[in-house]
């Protein structure tokens, strides 16, 4: 029969009513990469011009040497200050041939997975199949024996979403590709944008607006951008003309954007009126402004006016061959532009908004009555 009474315990008795089992310590498994091997990957996981230069010669692209040039230091240094989230956005304008694409939208992009493995990123270009080279390289990389035997234990794909536009990670991270103008459908705490557009849309101003409308109302605000855990933008082009979409990203988000310059000759400006993060201060195009060099001394290395960038690439009589054209130098080579002239076909001489008021789509051609279709 249940008795009503309260257990009488003597003060000799434990209470094992509250006795609990002792509890167990958890076993961490011990990590199964030799010791050398880890000491290497924490190496490169510190350094990226380091991780990037391994990464090339030993994952994508074995048998090629990769010579350290200034505009590969640079963008490396800018890249490592990205992952550690020293910088949030930056705008990177370079000339072609100096490894752009290949830190940007090849490399880059698994270094932020091997920080965060969670970590949602879509990346857009001009045309698909060019994002899609990037993805397939990138997942390529992941899949090589250097990079498996440093970091294949913290990023594996998921089987059944694994395709060239969109693959996934177990770990949850995620990363699709698309194009200016594109659909998106999903949301990422990081973008990438790479050449959004080629010269003739740079030059058409109907394909300009267009281009900026779906980058300005599409591809930003499908970043996850909170307080919390704001998001991350890297847009790495060339110059193409004044108004292009490195310029007016600058001019509609004003601070925002880190801007990193990579000019094929050394030129020097005067300092800024205002201060960088200052209210009115305006990026002047062509110079240097980050979070690792305001005034772009410390990034910029030469001394000498006119000196060139990486001549054990480009020749001095390279690059006098390039300066014949006055327009593509000025743009693409010292991402610097100057006014497009009437013989160019341009019956503008800028883009800029404040010149030429918000296109109206719908009277095209009573705009801008020289416009060629």
């Amino acid at each position: 029969m249940f008795d009503p009474r309260p257990l009488q315990l003597h003060d000799d008795e434990p209470d094992i009513r509250w006795t609990l089992p002792p509890l167990r310590a958890v076993e961490v498994p011990a990590d199964p990469r030799p010791a050398w091997i880890q000491e290497d990957a924490a190496r490169l996981e510190a350094d990226f011009l380091a991780f990037f230069i391994d990464a090339m010669e030993k994952g994508l692209k074995p048998g090629i040497k990769i010579l350290p040039t200034r505009p590969i230091r640079w963008q490396c240094d800018h890249a490592n200050a990205f992952v550690l989230r020293e910088i949030m956005w930056i705008i990177c304008n370079a000339p072609r041939g100096t490894c752009k694409s290949d830190i940007w939208s090849r490399v880059l992009p698994v270094r932020m997975w091997i920080a965060n493995p969670t970590l949602e990123q879509i990346h857009g270009s001009h045309e698909l199949s060019l994002v899609t080279g990037f993805m397939t390289d990138s997942r390529r990389l992941i899949r090589s024996d250097w990079f498996q035997a440093r970091w294949g234990h913290l990023l594996r794909f998921l089987p059944d979403q694994n395709q060239k536009t969109f693959y996934q990670l177990i770990q949850g991270g995620k990363r699709q590709a698309t194009s200016t103008g594109g659909g998106l459908g999903k949301r990422a705490g990081a973008g990438f944008l790479d050449d959004p557009t080629t010269e003739p849309q740079a030059l058409s101003r109907v394909e300009n607006e267009a281009a900026w409308a779906w980058v300005d109302k599409s591809f930003i605000p499908a970043l996850n951008d909170s307080a919390e855990f704001p998001s991350q933008l890297a847009v790495s082009a060339q110059r193409l003309c004044e108004g292009d979409i490195p310029d007016r990203l600058m001019d509609a988000y004003p601070g925002r954007f880190d801007l990193l310059c990579v000019q094929r000759r050394r030129r020097f400006y005067p300092a800024p009126a205002i201060p960088w993060g200052q209210p009115g201060f305006a990026h002047r195009p062509g110079q240097t402004c980050t979070a690792l060099s305001r005034s772009g001394a410390w990034v910029d290395d030469r001394t000498v006016e006119g000196q060139l960038l990486d001549p054990e690439y480009k020749t001095e009589a390279m690059v006098r061959a390039l300066e014949r054209g006055p327009e593509y130098w000025a743009a693409q080579e010292m991402q610097d532009p100057i006014p497009r002239s009437a013989a160019s076909g341009m019956a503008w001489p800028s883009f800029r908004r404040e010149n030429h008021g918000p296109l109206d789509l719908r009277n095209i051609a009573s705009q801008v009555p020289s416009l060629k279709s």
